[in-house]
């Protein structure tokens, strides 16, 4: 499923984020030296979005002088222009002759790394797809794959929350903003729940907001560049021990010399490093969790003799049976540290030699290093994913560079 077209709510005052909005409008405020919106538009942009409609209203002008029709940000950006009392719902029927027959609806406070192509795949054409994120109070009850329940107001007995990033079917929607469009969009959530015409995709990652001045401070951290690569270990740091073989004394340990010179010169530059790590050998009993953690101390010590600042370190040490959520190729590790790092899975990279470790960038929504150079068509699923498939260390280097320096 293809959609072209984000709709950005822009119109109201941000009345809890002042004083920061008394002479701006709220997407205008910056983060970090850029306006906030600018980062939404940009992920929008980069993943496959054309068009942008801004429902604007408070001081929009301000918003219209430095976004224009798009051109300078290589994207089309139209608006559509109402007074700030105007409801969400008000503010969408009233642009109506400017949207698509589909469309993604943003507010513009919240930002998250979301995979939009991940998203749109699991789209099923219908009249509302949300994306909600697990959190009680919440305001949707979810219970076997279904929406059962929606209140507009948080309930301790609701277990999710929408996250303002929804598709729209126009023709529904605006069948019942005729009847009803001076009024919150969040009474179309309550109809399209009660008449089960509603899908939704999970997201299990942080999310943060401009909403006011607290989570304003939370999200300048969020959105600085912090410069942390994630590292697989075996076979990568580490010499891999072989196949269906395990690293089980600290006296066995063999390090990977070109890899550890390329993990120096990026020290040098200020990189820092996080190690996620399969050790399956704890559930085989081969070892147990207190000699990988001499295991992984030991290995952590020699590289910071080198100077390698490792800041934390991650294993799951699961049979790949267990069905846990944490084994690469799933996400479980990189949530959890994106969590107490406040971390933008986006805009990191991790580094592996194994193709699971590129699945598993692509399902925590980071982009992957491929230290192999057997890349090739059977991978494809993976080419969003993948920034560089090779063994050769300058060349991975300048790649390196060059993302985080974007």
């Amino acid at each position: 499923m293809k959609i072209d077209q984000a709709v950005i709510l822009c119109g109201g005052i941000g009345k809890r984020l002042m004083p920061l909005t008394k002479n701006t409008p709220k997407p205008m405020v910056k983060v970090n030296n850029k306006p906030f919106l600018e980062y939404i538009i940009s992920d929008l942009k980069k993943f496959g979005f054309k068009k942008i409609l801004l429902l604007v209203g408070y001081k929009s002008i301000k918003i219209k002088e430095y976004f224009g029709d798009g051109r300078n940000f290589n994207i089309l950006i139209e608006y559509h222009e109402g007074p700030v009392f105007w409801e969400t719902g008000k503010r969408i029927f009233e642009a109506r002759n400017l949207l698509e027959s589909k469309f993604l609806l943003l507010y513009s406070d919240n930002i998250l790394s979301l995979n939009y192509k991940k998203l749109l795949q699991n789209y099923n054409n219908q009249d509302i797809f949300f994306v909600l994120k697990n959190k009680i109070p919440g305001n949707f009850f979810v219970k076997n794959g279904m929406i059962k329940k929606y209140s507009i107001k948080r309930n301790k007995n609701y277990n999710f929350i929408e996250l303002g990033f929804t598709i729209y079917k126009k023709k529904p929607l605006i069948d019942f903003l005729k009847k009803k469009n001076n009024t919150s969009i969040n009474y179309y959530f309550s109809d399209r729940v009660k008449n089960k015409k509603n899908f939704f995709f999970i997201h299990e990652d942080i999310y943060v907001s401009i909403s006011d001045i607290f989570r304003y401070s939370i999200t300048k951290n969020y959105l600085k560049n912090k410069k942390i690569i994630l590292l697989d270990r075996d076979g990568t740091i580490t010499q891999s021990p072989g196949k269906g073989k395990y690293l089980i004394s600290d006296k066995k340990i063999k390090y990977i010399k070109k890899n550890i010179k390329l993990l120096k010169s990026l020290s040098k530059k200020k990189f820092k490093f996080i190690i996620i790590s399969n050790q399956a050998c704890v559930a085989l009993k081969k070892i147990n969790c207190l000699q990988l953690k001499k295991i992984n101390n030991k290995i952590n010590f020699y590289l910071k003799r080198k100077n390698i600042r490792i800041l934390d370190t991650y294993f799951c040490p699961h049979h790949w049976n267990d069905n846990c959520q944490c084994r690469k190729p799933k996400p479980g590790m990189f949530y959890a540290l994106s969590k107490k790092y406040n971390l933008n899975l986006s805009k990191v990279i991790f580094i592996g030699d194994d193709i699971r470790d590129m699945e598993a960038a692509k399902n925590a929504n980071c982009k992957g290093i491929f230290l192999n150079e057997n890349y090739n068509s059977q991978h494809n699923y993976l080419k969003d994913t993948i920034l560089i498939s090779s063994k050769n260390i300058n060349l991975i280097e300048k790649k390196i560079i060059e993302f985080y320096e974007n």
